[in-house]
């Protein structure tokens, strides 16, 4: 495996993709089939995260993808500030408003299993997308900015088109073609932020804080209308981001760890 990815980057991370989304999804419904909700939830964390763990380790790229490295605090300085910007400004894209009611949904059960349930969601896809599909493709590429660029590039919209699944979901095509493009602009600024900090974590922390914190607030606050506006309305927020991104990778001067 490891000398396919070598050899062929590109393909290794494209069937990597295919392959994962089916198993998931033939595992999923075995634990939810066989297991109480609660129980099916806790096995389906783990299996995701040991998935990827599994495949950094066996790539040799557990150290490089910055799994083991927490990074430095002007990394970390830089992704909080863009974390208040960008949920701020999700938050009044979805719901016309930059307010979060902390107190009610503390209380919610509701919340608390949102939270729980982003947690596994968005540990397994940095550690997939961000992890292991980014690694493997800097690992062939990321020596040049072009390279630095491609990869992050690529993992981005590998990261977005499954996000198409939407339209099985009842959501419009107008609306899931927006999603998909603000999710691709901020899977950019992932990228960038774990390729220029050599950590994941702080790209872990983003996307947890700022999904969940979008989506709490939708169980107490109706979502704007016509629904595609407020996938629309992110897009434009999370667009200076992306181009930041892009910069970043361009002016970083030291290449990505082999």
């Amino acid at each position: 495996m490891n000398a396919f990815a070598l050899r062929h980057p590109v393909s290794f991370v494209l069937i990597l993709s295919v392959a994962t989304l089916i198993v998931l999804m033939l595992v999923t419904g075995l634990a939810y089939s066989q297991l109480p909700k609660s129980r099916a939830d806790i096995a389906m964390t783990v299996a995701r995260v040991v998935l990827a763990v599994l495949l950094l380790a066996r790539l040799g790229g557990l150290q490089p993808a910055g799994i083991t490295r927490w990074g430095s605090w002007q990394v970390w300085l830089v992704a909080l500030g863009s974390m208040l910007l960008f949920t701020g400004a999700s938050l009044f894209a979805f719901y016309n408003k930059v307010a979060f009611n902390f107190s009610a949904l503390a209380q919610s059960p509701e919340a608390r299993t949102l939270a729980w349930t982003n947690l596994a969601v968005v540990l397994f896809e940095e550690f997939l997308y961000r992890g292991v599909i980014l690694y493997v493709l800097t690992r062939a590429w990321g020596s040049t900015a072009p390279g630095r660029v491609w990869s992050v590039v690529l993992a981005a919209v590998l990261f977005a088109l499954p996000h198409l699944t939407s339209l099985l979901m009842g959501v419009s095509l107008r609306s899931v073609l927006w999603l998909v493009a603000e999710t691709f602009v901020i899977a950019v600024w992932w990228g960038a932020l774990v390729l220029w900090g050599g950590s994941i974590w702080p790209a872990v922390v983003l996307h947890l804080i700022g999904n969940t914190l979008v989506a709490a607030q939708g169980l107490i606050t109706p979502m704007i209308t016509p629904e595609y506006l407020a996938y629309q309305r992110a897009l434009w927020f999370g667009l200076p981001l992306g181009v930041l991104g892009i910069m970043l990778l361009v002016l970083q001067s030291r290449p990505t760890p082999p």
